[in-house]
């Protein structure tokens, strides 16, 4: 599994371009003060990529799961979902890559990775209730080749992601919000959040995972 720190190039929505244009261009000079190249991804609805875009597993190898995000699929925002077969007709950068697509409906933003593992929320057997959950980790073991930990998604929240709730800060640690402490005071950042140490085996991952302020 390639994560995060491990790509050398950054795609924004084409969105982005237009709304967005004071950032951007902030980022874009953050970006190129550190070499890392960028561009432009066509025939989206949001700017949410991450969600939509396939899943860097090897250099050039990627896996597009299914985009049918509930929290989209309303009248009122139906001018917001990007159609992949689109985004993959219109980006030629994508035919660089051998992809692998996958019935499995799973957005990108509910996939936290590190090189041997990938955190995400029960979301997952919501969206696909049609399939047994061990059946669901065992192609998603297959498909991004590594362990998969699953924890619950925070109650209330539409999206179920887990990039909003847990990131890897190394292979056995992890960086979360303290949810517990959610209230109307202003609180400092060593406040807000929690390192949490995992050991290696998936056993005491999940446990631990299960155990944090959310569960």
């Amino acid at each position: 599994m390639i994560f995060d720190k491990e790509t050398n190039k950054v795609y924004f929505s084409c969105l982005s371009k237009y709304d967005f244009k004071k950032e951007l261009h902030e980022i874009q000079e953050v970006l190129k003060k550190h070499t890392i190249e960028w561009d432009y991804i066509k025939e989206t609805k949001d700017y949410f990529c991450r969600d939509y875009m396939p899943v860097q597993v090897r250099e050039k190898h990627l896996v597009q799961f299914k985009f049918y995000p509930d929290y989209l699929l309303k009248p009122h925002r139906l001018q917001y979902f990007t159609k992949t077969q689109q985004v993959h007709k219109k980006n030629i950068f994508l035919n660089d890559f051998n992809i692998t697509f996958s019935d499995i409906i799973l957005d990108g933003g509910n996939i936290v990775k590190w090189n041997d593992k990938v955190i995400i929320t029960d979301k997952i057997f919501t969206d696909n209730n049609n399939h047994e959950k061990s059946q669901i980790i065992e192609e998603l073991e297959k498909l991004l080749e590594c362990t998969i930990i699953i924890i619950p998604a925070y109650p209330g929240e539409e999206t179920g992601h887990a990039d909003g709730l847990v990131r890897f800060i190394d292979g056995n640690t992890v960086l979360t919000y303290n949810l517990e402490i959610e209230s109307g005071k202003k609180l400092g950042w060593k406040d807000k959040f929690s390192l949490i140490s995992l050991k290696n085996d998936l056993f005491s991952i999940q446990r631990l995972i299960c155990n944090l302020p959310w569960a």
